[in-house]
């Protein structure tokens, strides 16, 4: 059996770091955006179906129940989407919007 004198394939230290700090930076925004954005989606969810007519505790456990679907299929996104503003800009855009639009249905006569 030869043994080869060839060194193993290393990784450079600024790219280990540069891949830990990447990780982390995609799941504290996993973390953090996800509950933003399920949060602002069930405040959304809330008040639109208890304008509807919908019990307000049974709107909000709708909202609640659909709003853990919608943070998984983000968690999912930020795992599979490579630029980092990407991530960042979509989850701002999404965030705002969803608030805007349930503090808007929230506080109209409909």
């Amino acid at each position: 059996m030869a043994v080869s004198l060839t060194p193993i394939r290393r990784i450079a230290p600024g790219n280990k770091w540069r891949r830990i700090a990447t990780r982390s930076t995609r799941t504290m925004l996993a973390l953090a955006g996800g509950y933003l954005i399920a949060a602002a989606y069930i405040r959304l969810l809330a008040a639109g179906l208890s304008k509807l007519g919908l019990n307000p505790g049974e709107a909000a456990y709708f909202g609640l129940m659909s709003g853990l679907v919608l943070y998984v299929v983000y968690a999912l996104w930020v795992a599979a989407t490579r630029f980092l503003a990407r991530m960042v800009g979509g989850t701002v855009v999404a965030v705002l919007s969803l608030n805007v639009l349930s503090s808007t249905l929230a506080s109209s006569g409909i």
